[in-house]
């Protein structure tokens, strides 16, 4: 007989119009996200992550394995990728988080932290945290 009114009362629950979403839930997953910037008519920056979850009013992206390419006159010049990242949507400011690698496609230099922070307005990466970078020959160097 208990089992009765719990039914009733979960029917009666279920019934209810769907109630608006709390702030800070997901309301958007994008799966395998693409996005890239133009100057000019040409890329400035290209953006790849697995996963992007948007939370609701909060204006941030949280990525998951982003993966970033930095051009110059059309031609790539720097690669970076991460475990994790912030992307802001409303300034495109980039946050790179846990195993940051940055390789310069110009002198072949590779730079590894652990947070790594980019202003779209003053075109400027920065960061607080400890850095390792390494010189590594490019082709052109190594043939000359």
């Amino acid at each position: 007989m208990r089992i009765l009114p719990l039914a009733a009362l979960l029917l009666a629950a279920g019934c209810r119009g769907k109630s608006a979403p709390v702030a800070g839930e997901p309301e958007q997953v994008f799966e395998g996200l693409k996005m890239s910037q133009s100057a000019s008519g040409k890329t400035a920056w290209s953006l790849e992550s697995e996963r992007a979850v948007l939370t609701d009013g909060d204006k941030i992206a949280r990525l998951s394995e982003p993966r970033v390419g930095f051009f110059q006159d059309g031609k790539a010049v720097s690669k970076i990728e991460s475990r994790h990242g912030l992307l802001r949507t409303d300034t495109h400011d980039l946050t790179l988080s846990s195993s940051v690698v940055v390789r310069s496609l110009d002198d072949g230099s590779v730079l590894k932290t652990s947070e790594l922070y980019y202003s779209q307005d003053r075109k400027l990466f920065h960061t607080d945290k400890p850095v390792e970078v390494t010189k590594y020959l490019t082709r052109e160097q190594e043939e000359a």
